[in-house]
């Protein structure tokens, strides 16, 4: 966790897994209608994006490998202080203490911006949609 390496043959191995997840998916009832809740919102939310990764959505662009573009987003938003880290155990509090500390100590700190503020997740004409 420390120091991904980023590999181009598990990158390309995590493209195909993507694309089977949402080859999977596309008869999912569920999926489906989390699918409507997506388009019924406001379209300049995160949330209406596409949200699982295709081959296509997932290819190299015309000047950047995927592996190129996850090093980007590696080194821009993977900081300790953009994470929060749950621990289930019975051990004890002070055990538990010093486990995350060696395991988690050396994640980059690298006080990252906040995040842009989002517009309204529903606008006025997102309300009361009938499907």
């Amino acid at each position: 966790m420390n120091v991904p390496l980023f590999n181009p043959e598990l990158v390309a191995k995590g493209r195909q897994a993507s694309d089977a997840e949402y080859k999977l998916k596309l008869n999912d009832d569920t999926r489906r209608l989390y699918q409507v809740h997506k388009d019924t919102v406001n379209p300049a939310h995160p949330f209406a994006k596409f949200s699982v990764g295709s081959l296509d959505t997932l290819a190299a662009r015309e000047h950047a490998s995927v592996r190129d573009d996850l090093l980007r987003f590696y080194q821009r938003y993977y900081s300790a202080d953009r994470m929060c880290l749950t621990i289930l155990s019975a051990h004890d509090l002070d055990s538990l203490a010093q486990l995350a500390e060696h395991c988690f100590s050396a994640i980059p700190c690298q006080l990252a911006s906040a995040p842009d503020t989002l517009p309204p997740l529903y606008r006025e004409q997102d309300l009361g949609i009938l499907i």
